[in-house]
C-alpha cells in the first residue's frame, strides 16, 4: 500500500513538473511582448501607408500636423500662397462681370444701336441667336478640350474677343451689320469662357489637393472662394452699365415727363415705341457704342495678361493629374 502511494506520488509529481512550463508559457506576462510586437508592426504599416501616399504626391510624405490641420484658416492660407488661385480669380471676377454686364445691358444695346436700323424680324433673330449659340458654341469647345488642352481654348477664346473688338472698333457704329455680329459674337464668346471656368476651377482644386498634402480634395471650399470674389463682378457690372449710359449720355439733360421708362433714350419727340423709326440721340448711341466695344476689349486685354500666369497646363498638369491617380 506505502509502495502503491509513493508511486502514484512520483508520478503525480512528475507529470506537474512537466505541465508547469506550459502553463508558465501561456501567462498574461510571457503573451505581453506578442502583443506588443503586433501592435507595432500595425504602427509600422500605417506609417509606411502615409509615407507611399506622401510620394503618390510628389512630395514629401503627410506629417500628422498637416493632415489633421483642417482648419479654415489654414485653408485660407494654403490659397494665399498659391499664386495660381490669384490670377485665376482675377481673370474669373472680370469675366463674371463681362457676363452680367452682356445680359443685363443687351437688349439696352439692340434698342439704341439697332432699333431703328433694322426690321424688328432681325432684331428678334439676333436677339434669340444670342441666347441660343453659345450653348451649342459650348457643346463644341468642350469636344475640343481633350485634344488641345483647356488653357489653350480659353487663350484662344480671350484673344478672339479681343480681335474682334478692336476690329469693332475701327469698323464703327455706320455699319449695321458689323453692329449685329459683333453683339451675337460678343455673348458667344463670353459664355464659352465662363463656362469653361469652372473646369479650370476644378484644376486648381486639384493643385491644391496635390501641394498641401490634404487627406481628401476640397473642391466646395474653392469653388465657394471663387463664388464669393466673383460676387464683386456681378454686382458692379449693371450698376456700372447703367451709370455711363446716365452720366455720359445726356440723361441728366432729357426731359423725364413720359412714363416709358427708356424714354431717356431717345430724343423728345419719342411717343413710347422702342423700336420706331424717329431720329434717336446722336451723342447716346455714341456712348453706348463706345461702352459696348471698350468694355470687352479691356476685360479681354487684362484677362489675357493674367491667364498667361497661370501655370495649370502642360507637362505641370499632366503631373498633378498621375499624382492624384496614383494615390488612389
Amino acid at each position: 500500500k506505502t509502495t502503491k502511494t509513493g508511486a502514484t506520488f512520483f508520478v503525480v509529481t512528475r507529470l506537474l513538473s512537466k505541465i508547469h512550463p506550459r502553463t508558465h508559457a501561456s501567462s498574461p506576462s510571457s503573451a505581453s511582448p506578442t502583443k506588443h510586437k503586433g501592435g507595432e508592426g500595425l504602427r509600422n504599416i500605417n506609417k509606411s501607408a502615409k509615407a507611399a501616399r506622401g510620394n503618390a504626391d510628389g512630395g514629401t510624405p503627410r506629417s500628422d500636423e498637416s493632415t489633421q490641420n483642417g482648419s479654415l484658416w489654414s485653408f485660407v492660407d494654403d490659397v494665399r500662397r498659391n499664386p495660381n488661385f490669384w490670377w485665376m480669380n482675377i481673370v474669373n471676377c472680370i469675366q463674371c462681370f463681362h457676363c452680367h454686364f452682356n445680359s443685363s445691358l443687351f437688349p439696352v444695346f439692340i434698342a439704341i444701336l439697332l432699333g431703328d436700323q433694322i426690321p424688328r424680324f432681325w432684331t428678334g433673330i439676333i436677339l434669340t441667336l444670342s441666347f441660343l449659340m453659345p450653348h451649342i458654341n459650348n457643346l463644341f469647345i468642350l469636344q475640343l478640350v481633350p485634344r488641345f488642352g483647356l488653357h489653350l481654348i480659353i487663350s484662344v477664346l480671350l484673344i478672339a474677343k479681343l480681335v474682334s473688338a478692336i476690329l469693332m472698333l475701327q469698323i464703327g457704329m455706320d455699319f449695321v451689320a458689323a453692329v449685329g455680329v459683333f453683339l451675337a459674337m460678343n455673348r458667344i464668346f463670353t459664355e464659352g469662357v465662363c463656362k469653361l471656368m469652372d473646369l479650370a476651377i476644378s484644376d486648381l482644386a486639384d493643385e491644391d489637393y496635390v501641394l498641401n498634402k490634404r487627406p481628401h480634395p476640397i473642391p466646395a471650399l474653392i469653388y465657394g472662394a471663387f463664388a464669393l470674389l466673383s460676387r464683386i463682378g456681378q454686382s458692379l457690372a449693371p450698376m456700372f452699365g447703367f451709370w455711363v449710359l446716365s452720366t455720359f449720355g445726356g440723361v441728366a439733360a432729357q426731359d423725364h415727363e413720359t412714363s416709358n421708362g427708356f424714354a431717356w433714350m431717345w430724343g423728345d419727340n419719342h411717343n413710347g415705341d422702342l423700336y420706331s423709326n424717329e431720329t434717336k440721340n446722336p451723342h447716346l448711341r455714341q456712348v453706348a457704342f463706345r461702352m459696348l466695344v471698350w468694355t470687352p476689349l479691356v476685360a479681354a486685354l487684362v484677362q489675357s495678361l493674367a491667364w498667361v500666369q497661370v501655370t495649370l497646363r502642360g507637362k505641370y498638369l499632366k503631373g498633378l493629374k498621375q499624382s492624384i491617380l496614383s494615390a488612389v
